[in-house]
Order: structure tokens, then C-alpha cells, then sequence
């Protein structure tokens, strides 16, 4: 067994008494063990563990406590209430904005816009989220309300039907809107609705920079000319959709 008498050059604590000795104090080193004893006290041999080993154990017997459990075979089970509908087909549907119309009971008539972007990458990459505009809510413009897997089920969000800021017509004509936008064949003509009414291209959002007159809108399919380049099948879907008439306007019973 390697140990020394040398003096501290730190302050330190006897491994057997516990006590601390101060910085320049002789003291023992056990260089086996990497502990430190006052020069009166015995130095301990046996490691730590070995000690706590053959310590006996006294086995003291707990007290039986009687204990119920209720049977739950028969309970209902708890479940989530979301709004989810499997879309059949949507291969027809595209990333941009769309501006749809609604009419109250009263006769009053509002637009209402929606946002369906794809995302490119992360986790949820190939789905498709859903956000609709009606005025300034929490300091941004447009709210998250529903979102489309990949696998084409649209799901709305929870926090957005059980929002307290949010009144039951905008609830209602959201999910009105998007129901009619992603099931119909008219997502074509309420995106040009949208070029028209804000002079803004509905799939990038940019200002219209080449056109004069609604006509123009028309001609470029309600796009920009950095869209018009990237995208041409659009361009012709969404002229050729404007020419069939108006898309249909929504009617709530509120």
C-alpha cells in the first residue's frame, strides 16, 4: 500500500474523521486510493465499495397495505375531436392565393382569401398548409387553419376552430372556403379573383408590374412576368378557367 506523509498544497478533508485540514498541513496520502488522512488518524485499507458490501443488511418487512383497482373495461375510451376530411383527388390542386366570396344571411357580401403553399423540405415535406386572410389577427395577416397530408386528408387545426379571438362568421366562412377550394374544380378562377382585387400575382404575391388594365390580367393569367416565364401550364389553366365565368359564391346561414 503506496502512502506518504506530505504537506497540502490545497485545503482538504480527512477521509476518515471528516474534518478539514488547512493548505501547508502534513497529512497522509493514500496514492492508491487518491485519499488524504490527519497525521493521528488510522488510514482506512479497505476500499469503499468492499466496506458497503460487507455491511450487513437488516431486512425490516413492510407493512401489507391493501390497494383497489377499478375496472376500466368498460369505460369509453378518450379521443380527439378534430374537423378531418379524405380528399378523393387532389392532383388538381396548386400552391398560390385565392380569393373566394361569401354572402351572410343578411345579404351582406365579404371575401375571404386563402394561402395553400407545399412544403419543400423538413419533416412534413409533400404536405400542403392551409392559412386564410380576413384582416389584422395577432399582429400578422394571415392564420394558420388547416393542413392537407400527403397521403390527401385536410386536416383544420385545432387552435384555430377553438380560437376565442376569433369570431363564428370568420370561423364558419373559413372553413366554408377552403372546403370549396380544395374539393372543387374552380381553384383556377378564385385565384384570378385575387389578381383582380388586390393587382398582386395570386402565386408569388408580387405587384402586378405589367399590366394597364384588367384585360392584361386576364392575358397573363393573373400572374407576373417572372411567374408568367416559370410557370406557362398555369398561365393557360388559369385562362382558360377565367373564360368558363365566375366560380361559385358561398352562402352562410349566419
Amino acid at each position: 500500500m503506496n502512502i506518504r506523509t506530505i504537506k497540502a498544497q490545497f485545503p482538504g478533508t480527512c477521509s476518515f474523521c471528516h474534518e478539514p485540514f488547512a493548505k501547508g498541513d502534513m497529512f497522509q496520502y493514500n496514492y492508491e486510493f487518491k485519499v488524504g488522512y490527519h497525521a493521528g488518524c488510522p488510514i482506512v485499507t479497505t476500499p469503499l465499495l468492499q466496506r458497503v458490501l460487507s455491511t450487513p443488511v437488516i431486512q425490516t418487512p413492510l407493512p401489507m397495505i391493501e390497494t383497489h383497482r377499478d375496472d376500466i373495461t368498460s369505460a369509453p375510451l378518450k379521443t380527439l375531436d378534430a374537423q378531418a376530411h379524405l380528399l378523393p383527388q387532389v392532383i388538381d390542386l396548386f400552391d398560390g392565393r385565392f380569393s373566394i366570396e361569401y354572402v351572410l344571411k343578411n345579404g351582406t357580401r365579404r371575401h375571404i382569401v386563402v394561402w395553400i403553399k407545399t412544403r419543400k423540405k423538413g419533416q412534413y415535406v409533400g404536405s400542403r398548409w392551409i392559412r386564410v386572410h380576413f384582416g389584422q389577427h395577432k399582429g400578422t395577416e394571415y392564420v394558420h387553419c388547416a393542413f392537407i397530408t400527403v397521403e390527401g386528408k385536410l386536416v383544420f387545426l385545432r387552435s384555430f376552430t377553438q380560437d376565442p379571438e376569433l369570431d363564428a362568421e370568420r370561423k364558419a366562412a373559413a372553413i366554408a372556403a377552403v372546403q370549396v377550394l380544395v374539393t372543387g374544380k374552380e381553384n383556377a378562377q378564385y385565384a384570378m379573383n385575387y389578381a383582380k382585387m388586390s393587382q398582386r400575382c395570386w402565386h408569388c404575391e408580387k405587384v402586378l408590374t405589367n399590366i394597364r388594365t384588367l384585360h392584361d390580367i386576364e392575358k397573363n393569367g393573373g400572374m407576373g412576368p417572372v411567374c408568367v416565364k416559370k410557370y406557362p401550364k398555369l398561365v393557360d389553366r388559369v385562362r382558360d378557367a377565367c373564360r368558363q365565368g365566375q366560380p361559385s359564391v358561398i352562402t352562410l346561414s349566419l
